[in-house]
């Protein structure tokens, strides 16, 4: 049976408009939306009445469809002006969603893109209830071993399994790095895990799967100065890399060199050995660095543990019928997934397209 990609549309918000956000999915499929930039390194929601503002949109009101004609509304509140603990506006920051709480670390805080100052710096985390009831609860998460933690950066990746968050790799003041971190939420305490394969690298992605019996996160390219096209395994046990190179779809190969792309954990009873779901992201770099828009893909691949007696991993290809309504090709947004009952469902959420716009639509992807 060949996958099928079935896009939704579920809004357009032109006023939250953006790139270089974060967006994470609680595990009820309420989606939380935080930073990002309109204009490049600018970041957006400074005014001091929006500081510390979280938007949502409930997906699972979706329900595979959309039955108004304005879509999905999202809400959008700001924390309170008297509150002592509010974390800065910033881009090129990474968030998860883990039990009651959203969690945020990184990012530049303006056009330079000078290191956030300690006080910004390290894991903030605020109260999915609050957001619920009234204004959104922030809270700076000291840790027990601050001089574990990773140095300040934008363009990494953050995951997480059990009750851990892993941070890794992304740009430096200067450079990029391919260090993994991994912080703690029981303890508050950062750990210094095994480093990644070189090149450092901005705009990966990991997702934390089950592969073998093992859990794993599966880290898939990145820019270097050029787009990446290399597939890692990182064993959570043996705290230890690998390199491998997934088998291609017999008839479509293998997903081109990508950044600032979609990769998530996928599962879906139709399609039983799928972990993985890589979407969009660019595919070359613009001349003007990050003040321009390079080119995109706007394709859709599963990565599968390979068959008895064959490759570990393999790609199977996701047809994107052209008749149907679509997202146009981007990349520069944060992935986003949620478990609804057995089947993975994915959010897209702006972007930066080719004409160097940000785009402002929400999309929901399943495969049927």
């Amino acid at each position: 049976m060949s996958p099928v990609a079935r896009w939704t549309s579920l809004s357009r918000t032109p006023n939250l408009a953006r790139s270089s956000h974060c967006l994470s999915v609680a595990p009820t499929g309420r989606a939380i939306l935080f930073g990002g930039e309109l204009q490049p390194r600018t970041p957006v929601d400074v005014d001091p009445s929006a500081r510390g503002s979280v938007h949502t949109v409930h997906l699972s009101h979706a329900a595979g469809h959309v039955s108004t004609p304005s879509g999905l509304n999202w809400v959008s509140t700001s924390a309170s002006p008297t509150s002592s603990a509010i974390p800065e506006p910033r881009v090129g920051a990474a968030s998860v969603a883990v039990g009651d709480y959203f969690y945020l670390w990184g990012g530049r805080g303006g056009a330079e893109m000078s290191p956030l100052p300690n006080d910004q710096a390290g894991i903030w985390r605020c109260s999915l209830r609050s957001i619920e009831t009234s204004a959104p609860l922030w809270e700076r998460v000291i840790a027990t071993e601050e001089e574990k933690a990773p140095r300040s950066r934008s363009y990494h990746t953050m995951t997480s399994y059990e009750n851990t968050i892993y941070v890794h790799a992304g740009c430096l003041e200067k450079g990029r790095i391919s260090d993994l971190h991994a912080f703690d939420l029981t303890t508050r305490s950062w750990s210094v895990l095994a480093s990644a394969p070189e090149p450092g690298r901005g705009g990966t992605a990991l997702v934390p799967v089950n592969l073998n019996g093992r859990p794993v996160l599966l880290r898939f390219d990145g820019f270097a100065g050029e787009e990446l096209d290399t597939f890692d395994i990182y064993d959570i046990r043996a705290d230890a890399w690998r390199h491998t190179v997934p088998a291609p779809d017999p008839q479509h190969g293998s997903p081109g060199a990508r950044s600032v792309h979609g990769f998530v954990p996928f599962v879906s009873p139709r399609y039983p050995r799928t972990l993985a779901l890589v979407y969009h992201g660019e595919r070359g770099p613009s001349s003007l660095g990050h003040a321009g828009a390079g080119e995109f893909w706007d394709d859709v691949w599963l990565i599968e543990a390979g068959a008895e007696g064959e490759s570990e991993l393999a790609w199977k290809y996701v047809q994107v019928p052209r008749d149907r309504p679509a997202p146009v090709a981007r990349g520069w947004f944060h992935s986003a997934s949620w478990k609804d009952g057995e089947e993975t469902k994915v959010a897209l959420y702006g972007g930066l397209l080719s004409s160097n716009a940000r785009a402002d639509d929400l999309w929901l992807l399943e495969i049927d």
